[in-house]
């Protein structure tokens, strides 16, 4: 199940960093920012473990967070900057056999993160439940990802301590 997916992952990384696992369909999109249109969304990495519903559309209990994202990315008043400090990763479960459906979910909430200033840690992840490799894809995605986001948080560490050439070449690494 997907959320068996998210907490072997969640499990996999706990150690050195703090995990929290959330159901998207429990976030009050309207919690994420202040009055004035201001982001409180104060988390700097997540993972995001989803599936596509019928004709691509995102699973009905994670509906309200999907348009509010897609709302804010067609929103003049926010700017392309919004997310700037969030890091993320996706990993979509699908099946090939649905064709251009195919993870329609999972890249729409990956390119709608990169639209709001969003940092990518690692490629999208497209699993087939079709191919019969789904775990496999999801193992391979997880420890390149938990790989990703544990160089990225040695950058953070580097530039708070004003190590700014090794933080550099750590992120050169990256690109």
């Amino acid at each position: 199940t997907f959320r068996g997916f998210a907490e072997d992952f969640a499990a996999s990384v706990k150690v050195g960093l703090q995990v929290k696992l959330k159901d998207l369909a429990a976030i009050d999109p309207d919690s994420l920012v202040n009055g004035d249109g201001t982001c409180l969304y104060t988390i700097t990495y997540a993972v995001f473990i989803v599936s596509t519903f019928t004709d691509g559309a995102p699973p009905p209990a994670v509906a309200p967070f999907a348009d509010w994202l897609t709302d804010a990315v067609n929103d003049h008043r926010i700017p392309p900057s919004y997310l700037s400090h969030f890091r993320f990763a996706v990993f979509g479960s699908g099946n090939s056999e649905y064709g251009k459906y195919f993870n329609t979910f999972a890249k729409e909430l990956e390119a709608n993160f990169r639209k709001l200033g969003a940092t990518r840690v690692c490629p999208l992840g497209l699993g087939d439940v079709d191919s019969g490799r789904l775990v496999q894809q999801f193992s391979s995605w997880s420890s390149s990802t938990l790989r990703s986001v544990k160089r990225f948080q040695k950058i953070a560490e580097l530039k708070e301590r004003g190590q700014a050439r090794e933080s550099q070449r750590l992120h050169d690494m990256e690109e």
